[in-house]
């Protein structure tokens, strides 16, 4: 495998919605409608680990299996959800969402091949390519 991109991931809320003394306490958040990925996916094994660790589960959830959704329905006030890196940074420099919580370990990215293909030209290319990006 080769790590093609990382990036974390961020528990954001429509702007405005959670009050300050609010933002830190799991059991209110909870009250609050959560969009959740599905759980096949990296935001939705993020979500279930993080509901687990913090010993909660909402009043209200919203199943969803489109991040560009998720952000949609987020800034639009319905509820509280997890954001990929990029989309979270820039929608609460719009001041879109807030973030309240970074949840978890950064998520990797990777372009996988089977080891009995090593050889293959191909294969190879793509890997020196990929070895390339990163090191710049």
């Amino acid at each position: 495998t080769v790590t093609v991109s990382k990036f974390r991931i961020f528990l954001a809320a429509p702007f405005g919605l959670i009050s300050k003394e609010d933002q830190n306490n799991w059991h209110a958040l909870a009250e609050f409608p959560w969009i959740h990925p599905t759980s096949s996916t990296c935001c939705g094994r993020v979500m279930d680990t993080l509901l687990e660790k913090q010993g909660i589960t909402p009043a209200r959830m919203i199943s969803i299996d489109s991040e560009k959704v998720t952000r949609t329905l987020i800034t639009g006030g319905v509820g509280i959800g997890l954001l990929h890196e990029q989309s979270a940074l820039e929608a609460e420099s719009r001041n879109e969402v807030e973030l309240l919580y970074e949840a978890g370990h950064s998520v990797r990215v990777l372009f996988a091949y089977q080891r009995k293909r090593d050889q293959d030209p191909l294969l190879q290319k793509i890997q020196s390519i990929l070895e390339t990006q990163h090191s710049i």
